[in-house]
C-alpha cells in the first residue's frame, strides 16, 4: 500500500450540533478501492500518533455524509482545534498586492501584482518574502518573474534602492521561463519598499534594507580605515624612534663620567705614565693626558 497512490477528498461542513466546522474526508486508491478505518489510523502523521492512540474512536471515525449520504471519515469536532492548531501555526499565508496604472474601467490598463508569503523562518519570529511578480496588461499575464533575496521580518518592511531584472544591476527578478515572453521584459523598481503583513496606520514599518554587509561602499570604508590605521601605526613608530634618537644623542654629548680612583691606584698609574713619557692631569671628573712622542 505504501507504494500506491492514494487520493483524498476533503469536505468541510458546519455542524449545527457543535456549532463549529467539521472535517469530512474519504480516501481511495486510483482503482477506486476505499481505505479502511484502520488504514487511516495507521496513515496519520507520526507527530499525531500518540494523541490518536489515546482514543482513536474519539478522534477519527466513519460516519454518513450529511449531504451526500455516503460513508466518510470524520475528524471529531472536539479534536479539531487540537489537530489543526499546529498545522495552521506553521502554514504559509499568501497576500497579493496590486499596482494599477490607468483607469479601472479601461481594459488596456497595466497591473503589477506582487505575491508575498508569510512563514516561520525561525520558531521565534515570523518572516515574509516576495516570491513572484506578475505583469498584467489587457487582462492577460504578460510576464512572470520569480523573486530571490527579498525578505524581512513580518513586523518590518523591505526597502531597496533598486530592484531590477537586469543582470548588470544584480537581478533579483528572474524570468519564470527563459523561453517565455517574460525574458523580453526589462523591469526596474527605483526606491522600492514593500510590506504585506501587520500593516498599521497606512504607513510602512521600520525598513530592513537590502544593502549587504559587504557592499562596495562598506568595503571601501573598511579599506580606508585599514590604511588610516597603518598610517597611525607608522606615525607612532616614528615618534618612538625619534625620542630614542634624542635620548641617544643627549647621552653622547653629556660629560663622560669616570669613577674616582683611589689615592694608591692613582699614584701607581701616574708613576707608570711618567715612565712612558706621558703626563696626565685630572680636571674635575675628566682625565687630560699629554703624550710625548
Amino acid at each position: 500500500m505504501a507504494s500506491e497512490v492514494i487520493k483524498y477528498e476533503y469536505h468541510v461542513l458546519y455542524s449545527s450540533s457543535y456549532q463549529v466546522p467539521v472535517l469530512y474526508f474519504r480516501a481511495s486508491f486510483l482503482d477506486g478501492r476505499p481505505l479502511a478505518l484502520k488504514d487511516i489510523w495507521e496513515g496519520v502523521h507520526e507527530c499525531y500518533q500518540t494523541r490518536l492512540l489515546q482514543g482513536p474512536w474519539d478522534t477519527i471515525t466513519q460516519q454518513e455524509h450529511p449531504i451526500l449520504g455516503q460513508p466518510f471519515f470524520v475528524l471529531h469536532p472536539c479534536k479539531t482545534n487540537e489537530f489543526m492548531t499546529p498545522i495552521l501555526k506553521n502554514a504559509q499565508k499568501i497576500n497579493r498586492l496590486s499596482l494599477k496604472f490607468g483607469d479601472d474601467e479601461n481594459p488596456q490598463s497595466l497591473d503589477i501584482r506582487f505575491f508575498l508569503t508569510n512563514y516561520n523562518k525561525w520558531s521565534s519570529q515570523s518572516w515574509f518574502s516576495l516570491h513572484r511578480v506578475e505583469i498584467i496588461f489587457n487582462n492577460s499575464v504578460q510576464a512572470t518573474f520569480n523573486v530571490t533575496g527579498i525578505y524581512a521580518p513580518t513586523s518590518y518592511s523591505y526597502h531597496c534602492q533598486r530592484v531590477s531584472s537586469l543582470q548588470q544591476r544584480d537581478a533579483l527578478l528572474l524570468p519564470s521561463d527563459t523561453d517565455d515572453v517574460s525574458s523580453l521584459w526589462e523591469v526596474t523598481f527605483v526606491d522600492f519598499q514593500i510590506q504585506g503583513f501587520t500593516i498599521e496606520g497606512r504607513q510602512f514599518a521600520k525598513a530592513r534594507d537590502c544593502t549587504s554587509s559587504f557592499s562596495p561602499a562598506v568595503l571601501i570604508g573598511l579599506a580606508m580605515s585599514l590604511i588610516l590605521l597603518l598610517v597611525l601605526a607608522y606615525a607612532l613608530h616614528m615618534l618612538i624612534y625619534l625620542r630614542y634618537l634624542d635620548r641617544h644623542y643627549e647621552f653622547i654629548t653629556s660629560p663622560a663620567h669616570f669613577p674616582p680612583l683611589k689615592a694608591r691606584d692613582m699614584a701607581e698609574e701616574k708613576e707608570l705614565l711618567r715612565s712612558q713619557g706621558i703626563e696626565c692631569y685630572e680636571l674635575r671628573s675628566q682625565q687630560i693626558c699629554k703624550i710625548y712622542v
